[in-house]
């Protein structure tokens, strides 16, 4: 097991030999087994791994949404026993409500923490602009594309400047040209209030691209088997990725996933035909 600790500052979350296991109706599913991390404030942490191993489970029990089975999770010192308010989460859909427009969509988070919307109208207006979603605010859902759909949930997240941004897999739907804009778009706005952030996603080079740590995990039960730290100075272009020191952190999670067998040649394929020579 390798226990993922925080690169610099103060602990904003700690995992502490965290396992979860589900009661299903035949047998039950351990989906992470003694997972002990430490997220530093500020920090911008990816995990990668294979698909069911625990990585959405990991982000439930960082927001409180659900509790480990052992172990315990603490946010400034504290174990968390129920949702914490100081979260932003993005999912792979972005769960937006057709009937309500851009803006109202990004304020609704306020309206149902039962606070001052009028207050975040101007917040509201700068994070869609930072986006590119000025002059949409008064569009409906059904009138974007789904990299604008996306930008939306995000600035929803944001709109209440927590203290750390949750995602889960939020562009894996999005076409590659768009993805990369998205990973654009994501830096600026964590360079802007520098909140600390755990992305979910199985894409190794926006991993790469977007953080301070990339965690790997191995298939389920899950617990991590690396902690890559990158270097890179920001911002990053969408060229730092093809750097060397990139390449070589891109070979080494590979390398870990062909070791856990998750990725490579599948067993019983036709070998391809062998060209012959006639004599």
């Amino acid at each position: 097991m390798t226990t993922a600790r925080a690169s610099s500052g103060d602990a904003w979350a700690e995992l502490r030999s965290v396992s979860k296991t589900y009661q299903s109706r035949n047998q039950p599913v351990t989906a992470v087994h003694d997972v002990s991390l430490s997220i530093a404030r500020g920090e911008f942490i990816s995990i990668v791994g294979p698909s069911g191993c625990g990585k959405s489970t990991l982000l439930s029990m960082l927001a409180g949404l659900s509790q480990p089975t052992t172990g315990e999770v603490r946010i400034h010192g504290q174990a968390i026993t129920k949702p914490y308010p100081g979260v932003g989460i993005v999912f792979q859909r972005d769960l937006l409500l057709e009937w309500l427009t851009v803006k109202q969509n990004v304020l609704f988070q306020i309206d149902m923490r039962r606070g001052r919307v009028k207050d975040y109208e101007g917040r509201a207006r700068e994070l869609l602009a930072q986006v590119g979603l000025q002059g949409f605010e008064n569009r409906y859902p059904s009138e974007l594309s789904g990299g604008m759909r996306q930008r939306v949930a995000i600035c929803r997240a944001l709109i209440h400047s927590p203290e750390v941004l949750l995602l889960d897999e939020p562009f894996g739907a999005l076409d590659s040209l768009t993805r990369e804009q998205m990973n654009l778009d994501l830096q600026d706005l964590w360079l802007d209030g520098k909140p600390t952030v755990v992305l979910i996603t199985h894409d190794i080079n926006e991993a790469l691209f977007l953080s301070d740590r990339v965690l790997v995990m191995s298939s389920r039960p899950g617990t991590f088997v690396d902690d890559i730290r990158i270097d890179v100075p920001r911002p990053r272009d969408v060229s730092s990725v093809v750097s060397e020191e990139m390449r070589v952190h891109a070979a080494t999670i590979r390398t870990h996933f062909e070791n856990l067998g998750v990725l490579g040649h599948r067993t019983g394929r036709a070998a391809p035909p062998t060209e012959t020579k006639e004599g």
